[in-house]
């Protein structure tokens, strides 16, 4: 027999009815949740699958240059890591395995940081990115410039710096 329960809560003074789900179970908000781009799971308890080695090399990077970066989406095999700054800045890190990104983009300028090649580039929407490649992966780069870093093509350098290291 499933018993139906039917609670009314009381929230600034309006009663709201809720029915809880079977599997529900009650987390306080994090404190990044209200800025955080939703990220959608395929599970039905919403749990999301752990981190895959491009996301914890991202991530791992980002806080070796002081920032906490974060899964943008849910990956395939790829990472989608992004920062959020405030006042509606943010900076996204995303990692392909190599060849896999679509070549239609246009190379505005490239320059070599420790033999490493890397591009600002601009694809057809006008979005102007950096791009570059290591260790049989290809990264992007674009938003904001993170606090302590004068420009992004500083942050790319120190990113190169951490990334592409043996």
């Amino acid at each position: 027999m499933t018993t139906l329960v039917a609670v009314a809560l009381v929230i600034g003074g309006v009663p709201e009815e809720r029915r809880p789900a079977v599997a529900e179970q009650e987390t306080p908000p994090s404190a990044t949740q209200s800025s955080s781009p939703p990220i959608q799971s395929s599970s039905p308890e919403g749990t999301q699958p752990p981190l895959n080695a491009r996301e914890v090399k991202v991530i791992a990077a980002l806080g070796a240059l002081g920032i906490t970066g974060q899964r943008a989406q849910l990956p395939f095999n790829e990472a989608s890591i992004w920062a959020d700054f405030g006042s509606g800045r943010h900076l996204f890190v995303t990692a392909y395995p190599f060849s896999t990104v679509d070549r239609n983009y246009t190379v505005i300028d490239e320059r070599q940081i420790a033999r490493i090649l890397v591009q600002h580039v601009q694809r057809a929407s006008g979005t102007i990115s950096s791009r570059f490649e290591c260790s049989g992966d290809e990264y992007w780069v674009a938003g904001a410039e993170p606090p302590g870093f004068p420009n992004i093509d500083v942050f790319v350098e120190h990113l190169v710096s951490v990334v592409c290291s043996p």
